[in-house]
């Protein structure tokens, strides 16, 4: 039998001239620790200097797999394409958290479940009510999220001097605490807001019916979630409910890795999501179509964008070389609002425009710029009668999905604290330092 080498790297430190073979693993990736074993004399191993971590890959998930060159994304073995308007939200949620597609017994318990903690975490309204109703949404959600955590301090590990979450510990009841009482406290904000009566969540509910209930966000006269509406709800929800490892998702980890709860984690994800080169970027884009205003003033932007005076909103994706895939279903869903008779905002044209412009101008072309998903996102919740003020709260429920299956994956490793490095650029060293003093 011929001997087969393992996939590795030879490499030769040409300081030493001392060979180093580092293995290749499940031939696409290195362990980075391996370097530390390549020393001068006796100084430190060498780090790999990857600043934004664009080539660094910081845990292992089977949550979902994104491909940059064809512009696909799959949530565990499907097909975002696939799943898209045929699942529910419980229905994605145990895809995404706890790895299979509920039956319709599983769905119903888990329903149940999320309405059941809803109504738990009705103290932290106290809190949201004593902000002042013209503060930031987002502000006072983060808040509000606070005061979910105090509701229950057993559950706060350093308070408790114990390991909560590990050897055992009802992970899954966690996730379904968490995101519902996300969702409360959205909810409550928005009540709070706009003086709104916060309805109590029901049993019977699912939890997409509920937020609509809670916030009597219906059309109907009788202020009862509208079916159609939440069906379509459940569809934009599950589109962005999960994207890798992307900035808030760590976040959410890296903060999970010190074993704190979970919705002092989502405070991290909340605030890493909120800024403007991250989720906050559906509310810069769709602010950007509004100032635009017409079809007509689209070559004007261009020429700005091309003479370097401005830059152009959803385009261009770090992960995607291709179209990002949630941009295409997004405005395949609203042109067929459109179609099926409904009042298409005139932003839509706006943004359509935009797009086949940046498709056949050589100036975009040659850098491969392609809508994101920015693009569309705003425009379709508002086509389902989502105020624009709760686009971005959704977007944050969405997300807590995958953060929270992430989280699950993590806790079944036992992490450790992660601890990156950093390369020191100061004036010398102490030692060195100290003769001139």
């Amino acid at each position: 039998m011929l001997f087969e080498p393992k996939p590795a790297l030879l490499i030769k430190d040409l300081r030493t001239n001392q060979n180093y073979t580092v293995p290749i693993q499940g031939n696409s990736y290195i362990d980075a620790t391996s370097f530390s074993n390549i020393k001068e004399n006796n100084g430190s191993g060498i780090f790999i200097y990857d600043e934004g971590s664009r080539n660094i890959a910081c845990t292992k998930s089977c949550v979902s797999h994104l491909n940059a060159e064809t512009g696909s994304l799959q949530y565990r073995q499907y097909a975002i394409e696939d799943l898209f308007g045929k699942f529910k939200f419980a229905e994605n949620m145990s895809l995404l958290a706890f790895g299979s597609v509920p039956n319709e017994e599983q769905k119903s318990c888990l329903e149940r479940g999320l309405a059941r903690s809803m109504l738990e975490h009705l103290d932290a309204l106290h809190c949201i009510r004593s902000f002042p109703r013209e503060a930031p949404m987002m502000t006072m959600i983060m808040g509000g999220v606070s005061a979910c955590a105090a509701l229950k301090p057993h559950l706060i590990p350093v308070l408790e001097d114990r390991d909560v979450y590990g050897n055992g510990s009802p992970i899954d009841e966690h996730v379904i605490r968490t995101l519902s009482a996300l969702a409360v406290v959205v909810c409550g904000c928005y009540c709070h807001i706009h003086s709104v009566e916060f309805r109590e969540p029901r049993l019977d509910f699912g939890f997409v019916e509920n937020m609509l209930y809670i916030m009597s966000l219906s059309s109907d006269t009788s202020k009862m979630p509208d079916a159609e509406q939440v069906r379509r709800l459940e569809m934009l929800l599950m589109l962005h409910s999960e994207h890798g490892t992307c900035n808030a998702t760590v976040a959410f980890l890296h903060t999970a890795s010190t074993r704190a709860d979970p919705l002092s984690c989502l405070l991290a994800g909340l605030a890493a999501i909120y800024g403007p080169l991250h989720g906050g970027s559906n509310m810069v884009t769709y602010h950007q179509l509004q100032k635009i205003g017409s079809v007509k003033n689209v070559p004007g932007i261009i020429q700005d964008v091309k003479n370097h005076k401005r830059r152009l909103y959803g385009f261009g994706h770090r992960i995607y070389r291709a179209v990002d895939p949630r941009a295409t279903l997004l405005k395949n869903f609203l042109q067929s609002r459109a179609l099926e008779g409904h009042n298409a905002d005139p932003l839509l044209e706006v943004a359509l425009e935009l797009e086949h412009v940046v498709n056949i101008d050589p100036f975009f072309t040659t850098r491969k710029l392609k809508a994101n998903t920015d693009l569309y996102t705003v425009l379709a919740y508002k086509a389902i009668g989502i105020p624009e003020e709760l686009v971005f709260p959704f977007i944050c429920i969405s997300r807590t999905q995958g953060f929270l299956a992430h989280w699950r994956e993590l806790m079944a490793r036992s992490p450790t604290p992660w601890r990156p490095q950093q390369i020191y650029t100061g004036a010398g060293t102490a030692s060195s330092n100290r003769s001139k003093l």
